[in-house]
């Protein structure tokens, strides 16, 4: 691409890359991210699709000329062909100050967009990268905001948690809902449960997680300082999964949770449980600070890491039921730079970000 052409597309606020051909892993490293006009010192990874060849990121900018004419962050998505080891990017710049999440529509045609705290929402054509701001909360006006910010694919549609309020910011409901993002305004959410007598019910949780509309998972302080992680279905009823000083980890899918539990100052110890047929496996020998846990879609696979905080150095392992979830590494993740990681939902793909540029790799089915 000529520079007087790079130029012009960069104007216009997107960004095409040239494929690469790399040998084995592929690899966008920070070179590669500036020739293609892209910020790698202020890249965030997204969202990573089921099979793992649509990342999602966001990139701020840092030029203050940028930054008066509105344009703080950009939306770039990486499409990659792992058979031919390339990929493409394109960005656009969104019309919001702030992004908290990106996510994917099932179907892969929509990108949902939402930060400022949770009360601007941006849907993205994945075809053209048209942005289109459906919903921004206004001062003295009723509005919703999603609190904690997350979001989740749930019967082709995007859902959140958040809660409703009045003008004077009174909240009026504390509610999951569906996200409509062809609907304007307020009239985007449709409320799907009712959950204030649930927060309630874990005041002063310290981690809770989605996964459906109907189950959630919360770890939430008890009288005697201890920790109890719950989860509770569609009839509402908290039901005990565990107990410890402290839980620093979780994610969930179907009727699987992961969570990495503190039993005393220098054991913090992994478990996976199948709430469905209630069993429940060891990962690990608790001797290492797992406290970063992915899962696939269906909870067959996981992935796991730690940090080492004196060199800030980050070593990955993976496991799948296969082989009753025994710990394997993942070659290209041991003892790299600290950075953040994305799992496909088919838990076969990692994406990892860190100061040296994006990788993408596979494992073993």
């Amino acid at each position: 691409m000529s520079r007087l052409l790079r130029t012009l597309v960069l104007a216009l606020g997107l960004v095409l890359m040239p494929s690469l051909l790399l040998a084995q892993d592929l690899k966008i490293d920070v070179a590669a991210l500036k020739g293609g006009g892209i910020n790698p010192q202020t890249l965030q990874i997204g969202d990573l699709s089921r099979d793992g060849t649509v990342l999602l990121c966001s990139e701020k900018a840092t030029d203050p000329k940028l930054k008066a004419k509105g344009q703080v962050f950009r939306l770039v998505v990486f499409q990659l062909d792992f058979p031919k080891k390339s990929f493409t990017a394109r960005a656009v710049w969104l019309p919001q100050t702030d992004v908290q999440q990106l996510a994917l529509s099932e179907d892969g045609k929509q990108i949902l967009v939402f930060g400022d705290a949770g009360t601007t929402f941006t849907v993205v054509d994945m075809a053209t990268l048209k942005p289109k701001t459906f919903y921004k909360g206004s001062r003295g006006k009723p509005g919703f905001r999603s609190y904690p910010p997350v979001v989740w694919l749930e019967k082709g549609k995007f859902h959140t948690v958040g809660y409703f309020y009045e003008a004077d910011q009174t909240v009026t409901r504390e509610a999951v809902v569906a996200i409509d993002p062809e609907k304007g305004g307020l009239e985007a959410f449709t409320e799907v449960r009712d959950i204030a007598k649930l927060n309630r019910a874990v005041e002063n949780y310290r981690l809770g997680q989605w996964y459906s509309s109907e189950q959630a998972y919360f770890a939430g302080y008890l009288p005697d300082k201890s920790t109890t992680l719950y989860s509770v279905g569609s009839d509402g009823i908290l039901k005990v999964l565990d107990k410890a000083k402290a839980f620093e980890g979780i994610a969930v899918a179907q009727d699987r949770v992961i969570y990495a539990a503190r039993q005393d100052p220098s054991t913090l110890r992994v478990y996976l449980q199948d709430l469905a047929y209630n069993k429940k496996w060891t990962i690990g020998d608790g001797r290492r600070p797992l406290k970063y846990l992915y899962l696939s879609d269906d909870g067959s696979v996981l992935l796991t890491s730690e940090i080492d905080y004196s060199n800030g150095r980050i070593t990955t392992w993976w496991a799948s039921e296969n082989d009753n979830f025994s710990l394997k590494p993942v070659p290209s993740l041991q003892g790299v730079k600290a950075g953040s990681i994305r799992f496909s939902g088919n838990g076969r793909v990692i994406a990892f970000i860190n100061e040296d540029g994006l990788l993408f790799l596979g494992i073993a089915p």
